[in-house]
């Protein structure tokens, strides 16, 4: 009798040792953002530039228009699109505003570093004649023509890009899904309910 009892209370110890292993090994592949700091505005803001901002808000509309809702690459459905914008759109507007004064600065430098050229390609255009047109009046030093062709060159091309283009735009980014920004976007939806 001794033996058989042993024997029923090895084989329960056996079992709680496996369940036990078991929950730290789903413990252990748990998602990374469930124990990760949803990081700061202030941290957000300093990290990604006004073209990620516009990036990931080209997404969201995207996945807000969209009856995918993995056009992004990942799950994000209509209401949660809906929800992270509002905060985007106010961070992309501050970031506007200071990216326009490092524009004035140097708008020469500025453009070259920042893909006015480019910008059709990548769906950046509009914005960076956000920037442009928001300029605090531009220093004496540079060519007083340059802020109005750079302007009207980039407004040209934000006009050209087509619907089907900003879809492209929003499936071929792919870093927008496991960001740091897209953590904090759900967290400050969190925090507003």
């Amino acid at each position: 009798m001794k033996a058989f009892t042993l024997a029923v209370l090895v084989g329960s110890l056996t079992i709680l040792s496996a369940c036990s292993s078991s929950q730290k090994e789903q413990d252990q592949n748990a998602p990374a953002e469930s124990t990760a700091e949803v990081p700061t505005q202030d941290f957000i803001m300093t990290k990604y530039s006004v073209q990620e901002f516009n990036s990931a808000v080209i997404g969201l509309k995207a996945a807000l228009e969209s009856p995918d809702a993995n056009v992004l690459g990942c799950s994000i459905t209509a209401q949660e699109a809906r929800e992270m914008l509002v905060p985007l759109k106010g961070m992309l507007d501050r970031k506007i505003s200071s990216e326009s004064k490092d524009y004035a600065d140097d708008p020469r430098v500025y453009a070259k570093n920042n893909g006015f050229e480019t910008c059709g390609g990548n769906c950046q255009c509009g914005v960076l004649a956000s920037v442009v047109e928001r300029a605090p009046s531009v220093k004496a030093s540079s060519d007083p023509k340059l802020h109005t062709r750079l302007l009207t060159k980039l407004q040209a091309k934000a006009k050209l890009q087509t619907p089907q283009q900003t879809l492209a735009c929003a499936k071929n980014q792919s870093w927008f899904c496991s960001s740091e920004l897209r953590a904090y976007l759900q967290n400050s939806k969190v925090e507003n309910h």
